[in-house]
C-alpha cells in the first residue's frame, strides 16, 4: 500500500473551510507542551511576550546564515560577520538585549561553522523555505532553515544556537523535524527525506531518514497533538520553577501561579502590587 500523506494545499480548501482554519506552527504546539498557561497568555489572550537575549541571538545568527550561504559557493567569513552585525542592529538596535558576551558567543559559533565547512562550497536549494499546508483541520505555517533537493533525496537542516541538544534516540520522533519532513514528502513523494538538527555551538548534526512507517506514525502523533490543544479548556500552569524563571508572563505577574512559584523560590522578591 502506498504512503498516504494527508496534507492539503490552502488553494485546495473550500472558502467555507478556510473560515474555520486555525493557524498552527511547531512553536505553537511546543509552547503548549512547555506550559499550557504560557500558551493561553500567548495565543489566546495575546499578551505580548518578552523573549530572552539568547532567543534573540538565535534569530540574529539565523539571519546572518540566511543572507550569506549560497549554493555552490564557499562561505566568506567577513561577509558572514558583516551580516551578523547588521542583523544585531536590526533585532537589537539599542544594544540593550544582546550583551557583549552573547555577541561574542555568536561570533564564535559562526566562525567555527566556517571552519567546519573547510572551504567546501555550500550545497543548498532554498534557505528559509516558507511553507503552509492544511492538516487535521488546521493551517500549519513556518520556515525551514535549509533545504537541499537532489535527484534521489531531500535534505532538511534546522540550525540551533542554544546549548540544549536532543538525545540521538529522540531525533526520529522530533515533531519539528517531522512537520518539515512531512511537507517535503508531500512535495517530493518519490524522494527520500532526511531531516537534521545542526547545533552550532558543538558542531554536531543529529539527523534521521524518514521511512513510510515514520510518516504514518508522525501523522497520527501530529493529529493527536493538535486535538489536545483544541480540546483543552483549562490551561493549567506546569509549575516548574526553572520554566517559570524564564517566562515573561510569570515575571511580570500576568500568570499568578508562575509569579508565586518564583516568589516561593526566592522570598526576597517583591512586586509593586505588594506595596
Amino acid at each position: 500500500m502506498s504512503l498516504d500523506i494527508k496534507i492539503k494545499e490552502l488553494k485546495d480548501v473550500s472558502e467555507l473551510e478556510k473560515l474555520s482554519l486555525q493557524s498552527f506552527s511547531y512553536s505553537r504546539l511546543n509552547t503548549f507542551d512547555w506550559c499550557p498557561a504560557q500558551y493561553f497568555f500567548n495565543y489566546i489572550v495575546k499578551y505580548p511576550q518578552e523573549y530572552g537575549a539568547k532567543a534573540l541571538l538565535g534569530n540574529v545568527v539565523h539571519k546572518a546564515l540566511e543572507l550569506t550561504i549560497r549554493d555552490e559557493e564557499g562561505i566568506n567569513t567577513a561577509e558572514l560577520l558583516d551580516n551578523f552585525r547588521a542583523a544585531r542592529e536590526e533585532y537589537d538596535p539599542d544594544y540593550t538585549i544582546i550583551d557583549d558576551e552573547l555577541y561574542a558567543l555568536g561570533i564564535d559559533m559562526l566562525e567555527n561553522y566556517v571552519v567546519r565547512q573547510a572551504g567546501a562550497p555550500s550545497k543548498i536549494t532554498t534557505a528559509e523555505l516558507g511553507f503552509e499546508f492544511v492538516f487535521a483541520g488546521v493551517l500549519f505555517r513556518g520556515f525551514i532553515d535549509k533545504v537541499l533537493v537532489t535527484e534521489a533525496e531531500v535534505s532538511i537542516l534546522d540550525y540551533k544556537s542554544g546549548k540544549f541538544e536532543v538525545s540521538p534516540k529522540d531525533v526520529p520522533s522530533n515533531l519539528q523535524l517531522g512537520i518539515y519532513a512531512l511537507y517535503l514528502k508531500y512535495l517530493y513523494p518519490d524522494k527520500d527525506i532526511t531531516a537534521g538538527l545542526y547545533y552550532l555551538q558543538s558542531g554536531k548534526i543529529k539527523k534521521h531518514k524518514f521511512s513510510d512507517e515514520d510518516f504514518e506514525d508522525l501523522q497520527v502523533r501530529l493529529a493527536e497533538a493538535v486535538d489536545q490543544v483544541r480540546d483543552t479548556t483549562n490551561f493549567l500552569p506546569t509549575r516548574a520553577k526553572w520554566k517559570c524563571k524564564i517566562c515573561s508572563y510569570a515575571k511580570d505577574g500576568s500568570c499568578g501561579t508562575g509569579r508565586k512559584v518564583i516568589k516561593d523560590s526566592n522570598p526576597a522578591i517583591r512586586y509593586e502590587s505588594e506595596f
